[in-house]
């Protein structure tokens, strides 16, 4: 007989790997794959269930029969210690570079990178995704330094 309790406890255990999906639809997604186990691809894969669970950056929640996936690769994201232990010298720190735009660009340009950078890196829109804590360390580490290089650019190109 289903018991509520037991169905709630494996739900609790999941656990959530980054990963980039290929589908044979041509289809190519970017999300978290759950696994109830140790987490690794292998286990999904190998595993007698015909379907996946996977959650999308946007946090929909998709079920894809194995057949129907092409490829799938982990996705490899540094924590949050070593984006900062790459980035303590403040000389390394290009406010440019990290809303990828060239130093001769207006300050329309500017705060249109800054918008959309900072969209792509706040935190609460990934509160829902069920993301390690690693990436959400990466978010949140990436959403500092754009903020910093929003600081920065906005103070030096703000008009007279």
């Amino acid at each position: 007989m289903f018991e509520k309790s037991r169905a709630s406890n494996i739900t609790a255990q999941a656990t959530h790997i980054p990963a980039t999906i290929t589908l044979t639809t041509g289809e190519t997604l970017t999300g978290t794959l759950a696994t109830s186990g140790v987490g690794r691809l292998a286990e999904i894969l190998n595993s007698a269930a015909p379907f996946v669970e996977f959650r999308t950056l946007a946090g929909e929640t998709r079920h894809f029969n194995k057949v129907a996936i092409i490829s799938i690769s982990p996705v490899e994201v540094p924590s949050a210690d070593q984006l900062s232990r790459r980035n303590a010298d403040a000389a390394v720190f290009d406010p440019y570079a990290i809303l990828g735009i060239t130093n001769a660009a207006t300050p329309e340009q500017i705060h249109a990178a800054y918008v959309t950078m900072a969209r792509n890196y706040h935190p609460d829109r990934y509160v829902a995704a069920g993301l390690p804590h690693e990436v959400t360390d990466y978010i949140c580490a990436m959403a500092k330094r754009i903020n910093a290089a929003w600081d920065i650019l906005s103070r030096s190109h703000a008009p007279a």
